[in-house]
């Protein structure tokens, strides 16, 4: 009966591969449910724009600061839901216009049907986040097995800051996504070197190199890797217990980068120029604003700070995550047990992508840092080896118990998030600005509240790229801190961006006196965490 019965025994499937799909199924599904209730953000419609114009004209020409392969992913849809109301003729004329992608999405964005045009724009970014949360469980669980892998996986699909730009038309989670399966493909290739590996690296690597021009550190951690592979690798690295042989750095990486040269020129649609590339980062920098002021901790500075972007990821990332991102540290630094091909790709791209982003990247979103995340996630799942009695897996489940309370309570909200030590999302627009608290993604939610809760006649200043009327929000547009300071004995509705700088700019002017009424005054309500509506003082 014993010999009967073990075969069923033996398809059981353990409850943590059960858990592992639910969570790549909540990586899919949150996003997908939350966006329904977002209006369009600051940068979607000129991304979905230019990627129309990409696929329609076979040119990239608008929008030349980001490379194109998330725009045409995203444009995908869109393009054969509104290829009959579409003029192409009309889009390729524009395209000979600079910055028309803004005239573009103005188009997109007059559709009756716009809230369908944006939903299968920010669909394939919906999929490449649960892919990412799929490699994560994937590659965590080589290293630490199931319970390892439900650790990894649980940080990433808890973390608000992916839930948040998993639901828009961006680069940052295409990004982190293909970035994190180059460094898989070159994981691979060093755990076993031979010429059939090669090419999923080159494959990966012009993929993320077609997403983001961050990417670029990739050709600078891919050598450098190869070349500390060659000179020493343990015999742990190889499943057999035998070191394997390396050819020198130079006959793998050639290969790799022409792999990746042919896929990123057909990514830009095989441009004739042979420096296409490097005519589009020079764009990024020929697009910052030199005299634009960078908002932290309630003040404005002249000069970015290079402390931001790890000042921005301490308040935005739940303090579970903190700790056992942390914990996983101190533990592979004290008892190195994961392959060394592993902690070496991992640890040099996450430490150099976060120095270099530090350095060139402006202070406007912790975004920046989300293609470093996922590989610290894979390290934290190393305190899986930590769960040797009932009071450390209860002190685990707990911590991971208070990431979900976290992410639930901020739902549908997630891109306003911030920890309790920040003050929680309420306390956001006192430290940061921009795409970590506002992107004017709330104009639904406040129309809804206005529903509920009429106020009369009230003024408006949003950081929405859209015309608020677009959503039924009919208030008196304001644009200058100046019509807030002389504002009286009237309802002020402000979104959380400009709430921050505003109250910076007038202090500045203003410091304590009646024009600055704004710093003193308790808003009388929070609408979707992005939009704080005062009463104006009678005198």
């Amino acid at each position: 009966m014993d010999a009967a019965r073990r075969p069923t025994e033996d398809r059981a499937i353990p409850w943590q591969e059960k858990v592992l799909f639910l969570l790549v199924g909540l990586a899919f599904a949150i996003p997908v449910l939350c966006m329904a209730q977002k209006s369009v953000t600051a940068d979607e419609p000129a991304h979905l724009a230019a990627g129309v114009s990409y696929l329609l004209t076979g040119r990239i020409t608008l929008n030349p600061q980001h490379p194109p392969l998330a725009k045409e992913l995203c444009a995908i849809g869109p393009l054969m839901l509104k290829w009959k109301t579409l003029d192409p003729e009309w889009i390729r004329a524009a395209t000979d216009v600079p910055g028309s992608q803004l005239r573009i999405g103005d188009a997109l964005l007059k559709h009756d049907d716009r809230a369908l045009v944006f939903f299968f724009g920010r669909f394939p970014v919906v999929l490449m986040s649960a892919a990412l949360a799929a490699l994560v469980a994937l590659w965590s669980r080589k290293l630490w097995g199931l319970n390892g892998a439900v650790i990894s996986t649980s940080l990433y699909v808890l973390d608000p800051n992916f839930l948040a730009h998993a639901q828009v038309i961006t680069t940052d989670v295409p990004m982190a996504f293909f970035a994190t399966l180059c460094l898989y493909a070159l994981r691979e290739y060093l755990m076993a070197p031979t010429r059939g590996r090669t090419l999923p690296c080159g494959l990966t690597l012009g993929l993320a190199l077609g997403t983001k021009f961050s990417a670029v550190l990739l050709l600078a951690l891919i050598p450098g890797v190869l070349g500390c592979a060659s000179l020493r690798f343990t015999r742990d690295s190889s499943p057999s217990g035998v070191p394997p042989k390396h050819r020198p750095t130079a006959f793998v990486v050639l290969p790799m980068f022409g792999v990746a040269l042919v896929v990123l020129w057909v990514v830009y649609l095989c441009p004739p120029d042979p420096l296409f590339y490097w005519a589009g980062i020079r764009e990024v920098y020929d697009d910052h604003r030199p005299d634009y002021r960078f908002y932290f901790a309630s003040q404005l500075w002249d000069e970015g700070r290079r402390d931001y972007l790890l000042w921005a990821l301490f308040l935005k990332t739940p303090l579970p995550t903190i700790v056992l991102v942390l914990v996983g540290l101190l533990v592979s630094l004290r008892s190195p047990r994961a392959p060394w091909a592993d902690e070496v790709v991992m640890a040099c791209w996450a430490a150099s992508f976060l120095l270099v982003s530090s350095f060139a990247t402006a202070n406007i979103g912790v975004r920046y840092a989300l293609p470093a995340l996922p590989v610290l996630y894979i390290c934290a799942g190393k305190v899986a080896t930590l769960l040797t009695t009932r009071v450390r897996a209860a002190v685990v489940s707990a911590l991971l118990g208070w990431g979900a309370v976290d992410a639930t309570l901020i739902t549908p909200d997630h891109l306003s998030y911030f920890n309790a030590l920040a003050g929680g999302p309420a306390r956001g627009p006192d430290w940061l600005d921009d795409s970590n608290v506002d992107w004017g993604q709330g104009l639904i939610q406040l129309r809804q509240w206005l529903e509920r809760n009429p106020v009369g006649d009230y003024a408006l200043w949003t950081f929405s790229p859209v015309k608020p009327r677009f959503y039924g929000v009919e208030g008196e547009l304001i644009h200058e801190p100046d019509d807030v300071a002389s504002m009286r004995n009237r309802v002020l509705i402000i979104s959380a961006h400009r709430l921050a700088r505003a109250r910076a700019m007038l202090t500045e002017k203003y410091g304590q006196g009646p024009g600055n009424w704004l710093s003193r005054s308790k808003p009388r309500a929070i609408v979707g965490h992005s939009y704080y509506v005062f009463d104006a003082p009678a005198d």
